[in-house]
């Protein structure tokens, strides 16, 4: 067997889609597969020196990748983002069109995150779809219903995901697989003072902290809000580009807090052991955050050994209790104000409870044993 993993992302990138990518195809690899993967050739931003994604996120695996060429207007400030999207798009599916014969062989599986530029490929070549959002449009969601017919089978990385594909394409084979972490980061953390010597922390406020994207639907601002109330503690928004209009909207809406950009991925790690309370803000506003997300932090939150405060959301209910989580209601600011004093204040016995319970969740949720449950999946519906 052969994998081809194709999927219409820059790569390697500073976004969590990237590393996501990333870490499927090191596990993929480390499971001893004939594995390649196929992007689109694109220009890199300031945050990424490197076309290697070895490099880039420190892998433990060399990842054969394939580029083909397309349009790239997209970091062109003269043409909107959604036409240079479709441009890019179209090139890169019309280029991958033109060489599919060269690119797949007899024992080709497919694996993707972009289901369209698949559509017409037919059934000769068995190919999953990792999906991590539902179209939004009549015409999107009829497009991706027409497209799924000719797909061997379905990959959800959350229940709401598989809910409402299940409702669009009740016949195709379907797996839930949430999304991961790697437990080789978490495994010899820094002690919290530590933690924050080395990156120049306050050594005794206790310290919030956020990682991801600063998009208004993660529910950044709700944070942002809550916390600009609380003198005695240090807020951390840590990701995002600093040239970003959500970057710099963010930064404005909350001067109280350290607004810090991308920084490299094994980085994280020490961040969140200088932390106190790990937020997820999801805002229950935006379908995507409520029902359909599987965010990577929640995983490495779990791992890291700190408390942590959630947006009471299906998304994260999902895979949160009240035994590895404290909770709070989404979007309401005064009510995560509320929780983040409380959970400060809780007792060691209970932090002690919360966090190892978490820890043990975790174990449950590692790129090996995801990599695994996808790959059964696959043998079993090509081959069975």
């Amino acid at each position: 067997m052969r994998l081809l993993y194709i999927t219409n992302n820059r790569f390697p990138n500073e976004k969590a889609n990237g590393l996501q990518i990333a870490k499927m195809c090191e596990a993929f690899l480390e499971a001893k597969i004939n594995f390649t993967i196929l992007v689109p050739e694109r220009k890199q931003t300031e945050n990424v020196k490197t076309s290697d994604p070895q490099k880039f996120y420190k892998l433990r695996e060399k990842v054969p990748i394939k580029r083909l060429r397309c349009l790239d207007l997209l970091n062109h400030h003269w043409i909107p983002g959604p036409t240079a999207w479709y441009l890019q798009t179209l090139t890169f599916f019309l280029n991958f069109r033109l060489q599919r014969r060269r690119l797949i062989t007899k024992d080709t599986l497919i694996y993707t995150r972009s289901a369209g530029i698949l559509a017409f490929l037919g059934k000769r070549t068995p190919w999953f779809f990792e999906a991590h959002t539902f179209p939004k449009t009549r015409f999107g969601q009829i497009y991706q219903k027409w497209t799924l017919k000719k797909a061997a089978g379905l990959v959800c990385i959350s229940e709401g995901i598989a809910k409402k594909y299940k409702r669009l394409a009740p016949n195709i084979p379907t797996i839930i697989a949430h999304d991961a972490v790697d437990l080789k980061l978490f495994s010899k953390l820094p002690s919290k003072d530590t933690a924050r010597k080395k990156l120049k922390l306050p050594p005794k406020k206790p310290i919030v902290l956020y990682t991801g994207s600063p998009y208004e639907w993660k529910g950044v601002f709700t944070l942002a809000k809550a916390t600009a109330k609380l003198p005695n503690v240090t807020t951390i928004f840590l990701g995002g580009r600093a040239q970003e209009s959500d970057f710099k909207k963010l930064s404005v809406a909350a001067p109280h807090a350290l607004c810090l950009p991308f920084v490299p991925h094994d980085m994280v790690p020490v961040y969140l052991a200088a932390a106190d309370l790990l937020i997820l803000p999801n805002s229950a506003r935006d379908p995507i955050s409520r029902e359909d997300t599987s965010p990577l932090k929640l995983f490495e939150y779990l791992a890291s050994g700190r408390p942590i405060l959630a947006s009471r959301v299906p998304a994260l209910q999902n895979v949160l209790t009240q035994k590895e989580s404290f909770f709070f209601k989404p979007d309401n600011s005064k009510d995560l104000q509320t929780q983040i004093q409380k959970a400060l204040n809780s007792s060691p016995t209970q932090i002690q409870a919360k966090t190892k319970a978490a820890y043990q969740k975790s174990q449950n949720h590692s790129w090996k044993k995801r990599t695994k449950q996808i790959l059964n999946f696959m043998l079993k519906s090509t081959y069975e």
